[in-house]
């Protein structure tokens, strides 16, 4: 792997090249981050406190927030080991592994296992299947007794509304700004309703990554 530079709104980042095929990866070759429009948003808008990226993968996220955003630290949270591992190298490059935690695990409403099932190309595609290839284990946001979360962005295709079952008491207590990818009306749809007992409502939206403030 080649190490490569990346561009954003706040200086330069590494990354790799000759990582597993994936958007991440290719919007790196071009020398830029993944989502960008999204991750400047977060950069102007939110500030201090713990930021949490669910379903960090190769860690595009993780690495904008930790190295440009206003943030206290960064947890990072996916269950698939060889992204991880890509992440860890990627974060030491860049000088902040210090300021990420890693979290090897899935998000789900309940701790315990899931199974997990290969739905196509990208590091990242991987949806909690009964009877999946792959057996990880699974922790629920709650359970993690995080403290002083500002910002929890949760991409974790298709358990958004699970991983969000499993934070009720960071919801309640906390109140942080909170994105989740939606690939349906009927996810849209579900999570807003979910959300709107913990007094949120829906705010910006960039394709199919969703914005939800406590209002």
């Amino acid at each position: 792997m080649d190490i490569l530079e990346i561009r954003c709104s706040g200086g330069t980042a590494k990354a790799l090249s000759g990582v597993p095929e994936g958007m991440e990866g290719r919007h790196w070759l071009r020398g830029i981050f993944y989502e960008a429009p999204f991750l400047e948003y977060l950069h102007a808008t939110y500030h201090g406190g713990v930021w949490v990226d669910g379903g960090s993968a190769l860690g595009n996220h993780t690495l904008f927030m930790a190295k440009f955003c206003d943030c206290a630290r960064v947890v990072s949270i996916d269950p698939i080991v060889t992204s991880l591992d890509i992440q860890r190298r990627i974060l030491v490059m860049n000088g902040i592994a210090s300021k990420v935690d890693i979290c090897p695990y899935a998000l789900a409403a309940t701790c315990g296992t899931v199974t997990l099932h290969k739905f196509g190309p990208g590091v990242g595609r991987w949806q909690v299947e009964a009877g999946g290839e792959l057996g990880v284990g699974a922790v629920t946001l709650d359970s993690l007794n995080l403290k002083g979360v500002k910002v929890l962005k949760l991409d974790v295709e298709y358990s958004e509304l699970a991983a969000l079952q499993g934070a009720r008491a960071l919801l309640k207590s906390q109140h942080p700004a909170v994105f989740t990818e939606c690939n349906t009306q009927q996810e849209l749809d579900a999570i807003g309703k979910y959300l709107q007992q913990f007094g949120y409502g829906h705010g910006k939206n960039w394709h199919t990554m969703h914005e939800w403030v406590a209002r």
